[in-house]
């Protein structure tokens, strides 16, 4: 089976409102179908989501660019919503709705399994880039958007990595670990086959970002 190289970034937002602030999570996901969903959470419970199919995953770096901004305006769009209008509060299963098409677009490979769902679980996480052990980004828009975000960073990012040491043996692996780059901003995770830098956005005061995220990618 091919391997996906390109994986658009989701993004996390925070609704402040009379009745409580809500969460919206809008990320792409290519399993079992490709697919972008915009989940609304309140204190970590799924109220609702919107998802909108798509025909076919992202395979180009062009495709990435334009899934991006995909994203963007439906996270947009559903934010303003959630502005202006109650969100239903029902018992059982979050509601779940397909918006009207628009411009067909796709996906990429994800962490691996369940990695990035429990990452996106940690109040205020924003983006997730992926590289491999060597410091390459996995596509070449992925690696713009980070090298835009954190110029400095990214220059010295060879450097960054030896935190985290080799190891011997088949495949380059490294040391598992966490390490924070920007206080309560940017942490870069070693899961031993690859590393991953996380962005955060602070939405409250008592998480603890080091913990959680470490808790996400390795357990208690």
């Amino acid at each position: 089976m091919a391997t996906n190289r390109y994986i658009p970034a989701g993004r996390t937002s925070l609704v402040k409102r009379e009745s409580g602030p809500l969460q919206l999570q809008t990320e792409y996901t290519y399993r079992p179908y490709p697919r972008i969903t915009t989940t609304i959470l309140n204190s970590g419970q799924v109220l609702h989501k919107i998802e909108k199919r798509l025909p076919r995953v992202v395979a180009s770096a062009q495709e990435l660019t334009r899934m991006e901004e995909i994203i963007r305006h439906q996270h947009a769009e559903v934010e303003r919503i959630v502005q202006l209008q109650d969100v239903p509060q029902r018992a059982g299963s979050p509601q779940e709705q397909t918006p009207p098409a628009q411009s067909p677009e796709m996906e990429s490979e994800e962490s691996p399994s369940g990695l990035r769902e429990s990452l996106r679980k940690v109040p205020g996480v924003e983006h997730i880039y992926r590289l491999s052990n060597d410091g390459t980004f996995h596509g070449q828009a992925t690696a713009h958007q980070f090298k835009k975000a954190f110029a400095t960073i990214f220059k010295g990012l060879h450097d960054l990595l030896t935190l985290f040491d080799e190891l011997p043996g088949p495949g380059p692996r490294r040391r598992r670990g966490i390490y924070e780059v920007e206080r309560n901003r940017l942490y870069l995770i070693s899961t031993g086959d690859e590393c991953l830098f996380v962005t955060v956005n602070r939405t409250d005061l008592n998480t603890d970002y080091e913990k959680a995220l470490k808790e996400a990618v390795f357990g208690r």
